[in-house]
């Protein structure tokens, strides 16, 4: 990998969403998936991560994994706040 970058803006979230694919590819696991959710977020936009996190927490091995903030994160960026709300009270009621 390169250097720590100071500012996400200046990261390239595109090659690192694509070395996540690679990853899912030969060695697959929800926490990949997770990751890549995260990557592609910030490459694609907060509904595209949205998609695949919410993919990789149906995955039953990841429960107590993830915690709110997450899908709560991605909710919000899209301004969809009662549903970030949501899913902070459900995650924790679980």
């Amino acid at each position: 990998m390169s250097r720590p970058r100071a500012d996400p803006a200046e990261t390239d979230w595109r090659r690192i969403a694509d070395l996540y694919a690679t990853a899912a590819e030969v060695a697959p696991s929800p926490v990949v998936e997770l990751n890549r959710a995260v990557a592609v977020s910030m490459a694609d936009g907060p509904a595209a991560g949205l998609v695949l996190a919410d993919a990789a927490a149906a995955d039953p091995s990841l429960a107590g994994y993830l915690g709110p903030g997450r899908a709560r994160d991605l909710l919000a960026k899209l301004g969809r706040p009662r549903e970030a709300r949501a899913e902070s009270s459900d995650r924790v009621a679980r």
